[in-house]
């Protein structure tokens, strides 16, 4: 890491020297309802740590929705393609109230196919679609979160 950062380059997600802080240590992560919101929840947590006990002076709340939507039918009705629509709204609260509300939101959309003939294939496909879309939004969460605590100036954040 050392080379690195004597060529110009630093770390996206943490902080250069070994002391094993990263940005993310003065945020907790809101829960998230339903069966997505929990994955999402989860990969968000796996990134940034989750420390049980104390509350963090940063709170990160997601408003997700899944919406499922049929789009075409082939000519012979056999095969019909589908749009998963994920839309992730976000705020970055201070909970001592310093500073107002960081919000924002991500939004992906995943395509599948589903067959008349081919029922396993319709279950794998209908259960991918949305957890490629939660990779993809829990991906876009944490740039954006990173960007947003750099915003904030570290004085104000203690």
């Amino acid at each position: 890491m050392t080379a690195l950062t004597s060529c110009g380059f630093s770390p996206q997600y943490g902080t250069i020297g070994g002391s094993g802080a990263t940005q993310f240590d003065d945020v907790d992560v809101g829960s998230i309802p339903d069966r997505y919101g929990q994955i999402l929840r989860n990969k968000l947590t796996h990134v940034l740590g989750e420390k049980r006990g104390h509350a963090r002076p940063l709170l990160f709340d997601v408003d997700l929705q899944v919406n499922f939507r049929e789009i075409g039918y082939e000519k012979n009705l056999n095969t019909s393609r589908s749009e998963v629509m994920i839309l992730a709204n976000y705020q970055l609260k201070d909970r001592q109230n310093i500073q107002p509300p960081q919000k924002g939101m991500c939004r992906t959309s995943e395509y599948f196919s589903m067959s008349k003939e081919q029922i396993f294939q319709n279950v794998t496909s209908e259960k991918n679609a949305p957890m490629r879309g939660i990779e993809t939004i829990s991906r876009c969460l944490i740039d954006r979160l990173s960007i947003l605590i750099k915003r904030i100036k570290p004085q104000e954040r203690q």
